[in-house]
């Protein structure tokens, strides 16, 4: 029965990973959980990588994230599911030969006791952001994100703020920008994550008291119904990394 609970649970989810698949872009995060005292040889070893996929010209880019809890995610664009199951690095495979490269990523190996991939889905229509729909801003590479958990029940209603919070967003023309994420195929459970950008976090610590003020009451009212819908919440502080990532 819990199996069949759990298969259920992994449908609804992909299910509404395809219901916002029409207003979002589509991303594959992979995350090593490193070992804190393999921190060095693993950043070595990215960074590698990445000189790797600049130098072989790979036609996949990404992004890295470096979140506090030594999780490193590479984020990348994707197009389709069939995807997924691709080689990434085909022209660096060719490139090393089969040997050198599985070596390579046999290294990678020792720096993590586990690894994985899941979907996320970048809202454009409940992402705030009127300068441009971008992950990478210059000077602005500290993250905090917040991830809403929801049941599968109350997926409308998290919207519906969501849309609401936007709007109040743009009428008071708030300086506080942010990206809107959906959780996808991969994730056990459901979410909204909430990304915010800053040059550090004493900036974006100001940027939101700021921002607090200027969206007064509503925003407060606007919280309280988020949270209303949502069984847990999780922050993620980090940094992305440019050096660990292959920027197209």
């Amino acid at each position: 029965m819990k199996n069949a609970v759990n298969c259920l649970s992994t449908l609804f989810l992909f299910v509404f990973s395809l219901s916002v698949a029409q207003n979002s872009l589509r991303y594959r995060v992979h995350v090593d959980n490193v070992t804190p005292s393999k921190v060095a040889a693993y950043e070595v070893l990215a960074k590698k990588l990445a000189d790797l996929a600049a130098e072989n010209k790979e036609e996949k880019g990404w992004v890295m994230f470096v979140s506090d809890d030594f999780k490193y995610h590479a984020i990348s664009p994707l197009n389709s599911m069939t995807e997924i199951g691709m080689n990434p690095y085909p022209n660096t495979l060719e490139k090393m030969g089969g040997d050198a490269f599985i070596k390579m990523f046999e290294s990678f190996d020792e720096c993590y006791p586990s690894h994985g991939d899941y979907i996320l889905n970048l809202s454009t229509t409940l992402s705030y952001m009127p300068d441009g729909l971008v992950n990478m801003i210059d000077g602005k590479d500290f993250r905090t994100n917040y991830l809403y958990y929801y049941e599968p029940k109350d997926f409308d209603a998290v919207l519906k703020t969501a849309e609401q919070f936007k709007t109040l967003n743009e009428q008071k023309k708030s300086k506080l920008h942010y990206r809107i994420y959906l959780s996808g195929f991969g994730n056990p459970e459901a979410y909204m994550l909430i990304s915010y950008a800053a040059k550090d976090e004493e900036e974006l610590k100001k940027m939101v008291e700021e921002n607090n003020k200027l969206l007064g009451e509503e925003r407060v009212k606007l919280n309280d119904a988020l949270n209303a819908t949502t069984f847990k919440m999780e922050t993620r502080r980090g940094t992305m990394r440019r050096d660990l990532s292959y920027i197209k």
